[in-house]
């Protein structure tokens, strides 16, 4: 028996899930945001506005790959100057699980300001170039 996903806002197939590993495969020099960008163009997923949903697309690679049910090229990181930078992952640090709990079930929540230099701005540095959309761009 097939299982449809529902995955933002698309459904999902297995054999749309077959297509798109294979698909990933067929292009192992393209990055994370080209992909999101041709699979809005292959899927003719688009806004209301005719605009192609290329950062929605982005967010449904990713889930897929926090699931295990596809498998992304590395990042590449850069800085917004359009220069490349390192950006280390953490000691240990694996995906974390795609959360579906509301927001309040996760109250309180606190905010911490990060000091330059410290282990904990490396953190930060890299859970902005691994998730922010502009810098992963």
């Amino acid at each position: 028996m097939e299982t449809t996903q529902r995955i933002q806002g698309r459904d999902l197939r297995p054999a749309d899930l077959a297509w798109l590993r294979e698909w990933i495969g067929a292009h192992p020099t393209w990055s994370r945001k080209r992909l999101a960008k041709e699979l809005c163009v292959q899927w003719d997923w688009r806004d209301g506005a005719g605009r192609l949903k290329d950062f929605a697309a982005r967010s449904f690679l990713l889930k897929l790959a926090s699931a295990g049910q596809i498998t992304l090229p590395a990042l590449r990181p850069r800085s917004l100057t359009g220069f490349r930078r390192v950006v280390r992952e953490p000691e240990g640090w694996r995906e974390p699980p795609v959360l579906t709990t509301s927001l309040a079930a996760l109250q309180p929540l606190t905010f911490e300001v990060v000091q330059t230099g410290t282990a904990a701005q490396g953190v930060w540095s890299f859970f902005l170039a691994r998730y922010h959309p502009i810098a992963r761009s």
